[in-house]
């Protein structure tokens, strides 16, 4: 599940931001942790799922009040308690949590204090939330606010065997992707086993004897003993990392890009007998894509239930908004189903269009005839309306509070929108510290919900109260010490009237503790460095 495949390029330069305005004396104590800016190279391979939460890159986080949340009293509480339930199932399964950050094992201690049996709600719900966590908010360094989208889970027709009405197909993933590893000077065996574990699998010379057969760029390396460094073949059981450079072995053993949407629909992964089933448009295919997921009915009845399973590592691309740009619909009215009924009217010119998004989406089986919500990447069902997609530098189970207005009743942004939800769900092209797509269930309805919404939302991120976010604060590195601007006055010629600006520009608070951390000489308030590497995300709606 989630959203689809956007590769990153690697070694971002990214600063973050703490804010601790909103912890009272201590808060007061701690006034020189506020706003400090770092700048540090980050390999974007594989760093999401080693990155504090309290240290995301590029983020300014705010403790605040649960009286500031708009909304926060008369949002559902018991509702999000059911979502909340559904995460603590996953950590209760895990004797040793796979996921070694502080937030998740404070999660988990949150879980071990719920009620055994039942469920809470009403004032209870929110007292038990109240309790155990602590609101923050978190956004983009010098922004406010983040991007939501919606996603769902659609349901088509379509055939085991392609046919004039079903000839479409969805793809299982190539067993010759390869990833591009962290390090590319590691040695093979040592890629591997950074891989291995990152994806909780065993290291090398340790596997099972029921481990799963090699893949055929597996078998090539055993084969000939060595392998490209820096290059790992990725088994078609693993778990695919959300960022990474994504590619292929070439005859001659060269890393090079796989084939993009363009070249798999004019027949690339023909005869590799990795088609899982068939249906009846190609843009239903790439929704289905971009949705991550699907329920299939087949000729005879059978539901088969499809999930995200890699992507070919091309960057994704709206073709809503290509259409918009080209002048081929009105902006105003962009939506899922406006996009569909162009590329049905419009059949010559709609591949050439999605070929524009040249990335592309494998799936795999999760099941038959199972009515019930999707699984996400937490491994536990979705909640529709309660479960998000969130950037893995997140902990799956963690709550948010999110507050918008939305084109939920109708087209137009109207629907307020205050409501606690739960990180369960992310995907490759969902990225940055305030980013969201909303799960709103399956079907037409769901979908029609879902390929409206591309709003602006504010986040408020629950944090555990065991978690000591001023002793976060005081170990995020200072950056270097600027000279007086006097100083660089005289040596220049003229004054420098950047060395001057607050880490985020927008407070006389920010500006006056900057200036404690060596920033704003001058006493000049200013924007945010236009400089700073900043996360992309993009919409899962397609528009």
């Amino acid at each position: 599940m989630g959203a689809m495949p956007e590769s990153q390029a690697m070694g971002l330069r990214i600063s973050v931001g703490l804010g601790l305005s909103g912890l009272g004396s201590v808060g007061r104590i701690a006034a020189a942790a506020i706003w400090l800016i770092s700048a540090v190279a980050l390999d974007q391979a594989y760093s999401q799922t080693t990155v504090d939460p309290l240290q995301i890159p590029d983020t300014q986080l705010e403790p605040i009040k649960w009286s500031d949340l708009a909304g926060w009293a008369s949002d559902d509480h018991g509702a999000a308690f059911a979502a909340f339930q559904a995460s603590c199932e996953a950590f209760n399964r895990q004797r040793q949590l796979s996921d070694t950050r502080a937030v998740a094992a404070a999660l988990r201690d949150i879980c071990k204090r719920m009620p055994r049996s039942g469920t809470l709600k009403g004032d209870k719900a929110r007292a038990f939330f109240e309790e155990n966590f602590r609101p923050v908010r978190i956004a983009k360094l010098g922004e406010s606010s983040g991007l939501l989208t919606g996603y769902y889970e659609p349901i088509v027709d379509g055939s085991r065997m392609p046919n004039p009405q079903f000839h479409v197909p969805l793809y299982r993933r190539p067993s010759d992707l390869v990833i591009q590893s962290q390090s590319a000077s590691a040695s093979p065996n040592q890629a591997a086993n950074q891989n291995q574990k990152r994806a909780g699998l065993p290291l090398k010379g340790t596997a099972p004897k029921s481990a799963a057969p090699k893949s055929a760029v597996q078998k090539s390396t055993a084969q000939n003993g060595s392998t490209q460094k820096g290059l790992v073949a990725k088994k078609p059981s693993w778990a695919f990392p959300n960022r990474g450079t994504v590619g292929r072995l070439n005859d001659k053993k060269e890393f090079e890009p796989y084939h993009d949407r363009l070249a798999i629909e004019e027949g690339a992964l023909d005869g590799k007998k990795l088609e899982i089933c068939y249906i009846a448009d190609p843009f239903e295919a790439m929704s289905i894509q971009i949705q991550g997921s699907a329920r299939v009915r087949l000729e005879d009845g059978t539901i088969l239930r499809l999930n995200y399973n890699g992507h070919n590592g091309h960057n994704y691309t709206a073709v809503g908004r290509i259409l918009i740009e080209r002048n081929l619909i009105p902006r105003e009215e962009m939506t899922m189903d406006r996009i569909k009924r162009w590329m049905l009217a419009n059949p010559d010119q709609a591949r050439e269009v999605r070929g524009t998004n040249k990335s592309f989406v494998f799936f795999r089986i999760t099941g038959l005839n199972n009515e019930e919500e999707p699984v996400g990447a937490q491994g536990v069902h979705l909640s529709p309306g309660r479960s998000i997609a969130v950037d893995k530098t997140h902990v799956y189970g963690t709550p948010f509070f999110i507050e918008s207005d939305l084109p939920i009743d109708n087209p137009r942004a109207s629907t307020k929108f205050r409501r606690l939800m739960v990180a369960q769900d992310t995907g490759s092209a969902i990225i940055g510290p305030a980013r969201a797509d909303l799960y709103w269930g399956a079907g037409d309805d769901a979908g029609k919900i879902a390929g409206r919404i591309r709003q602006q939302g504010r986040f408020v991120m629950l944090m555990p109260r065991t978690l000591d976010m001023v002793e976060a604060g005081r170990k995020m590195p200072l950056p270097p010490v600027k000279p007086p601007v006097e100083v660089a006055s005289k040596g220049e010629g003229k004054s420098d009237k950047t060395d001057g600006k607050a880490a985020n520009g927008k407070s006389e608070t920010n500006k006056s503790e900057s200036s404690k951390s060596g920033e704003a000489k001058n006493g000049k308030d200013g924007k945010a460095d236009s400089k700073t590497g900043r996360q992309a995300g993009r919409p899962k709606s397609g528009s």
